[in-house]
């Protein structure tokens, strides 16, 4: 498996850094727009490259954190309870998927059931690190967890 399909992407990742998320990962995108860099296995987004935690190059202040799928799954809660009475809670869980079209998809649901179109439903993307980001995202904007 590339490195490319166990990090979100960089346009997600500056998402994710835009909405608060503490910039602590293994890899990052870095930004480094005149750097020839000769390595054939080096991922490259536009002008910014994908480094290692403890091996980037450019100012700390450029960095974006490029989540691993582990670390996204860490983020993303496993119940997103929601309080539609007092007295009556109603308890979505987390799923994780590949469809038959090869893409991921990460949703909530509840008892088999999913989520009306406006509640946190499906976030598909081509890898499942995308998704996960996709969803981490849709939760933060939409207020359903908080970044702590």
């Amino acid at each position: 498996m590339d490195l490319k399909d166990q990090v979100c992407d960089k346009e997600l990742a500056q998402r994710i850094k835009k909405l608060g998320v503490k910039q602590e990962s293994l890899w990052y995108w870095d930004y480094l727009p005149n750097e020839e860099i000769e390595d054939t296995d080096t991922q490259k987004q536009g002008e910014y490259t994908l480094c290692y935690a403890q091996c980037h190059y450019g100012d700390d202040a450029d960095l974006i954190s490029a989540f691993t799928v582990a670390e996204l799954g860490e983020m993303l809660p496993e119940f997103i309870t929601e309080n539609k009475t007092e007295k009556r809670l109603h308890q979505y869980r987390a799923y994780c998927l590949i469809s038959k079209s090869d893409n991921w998809c990460i949703y909530y649901n509840k008892h088999g059931t999913p989520l009306p179109e406006k509640e946190p439903n499906h976030q598909t993307a081509d890898t499942e690190a995308n998704a996960r980001a996709k969803m981490l995202i849709y939760l933060l904007e939409n207020k359903l967890i908080e970044e702590g």
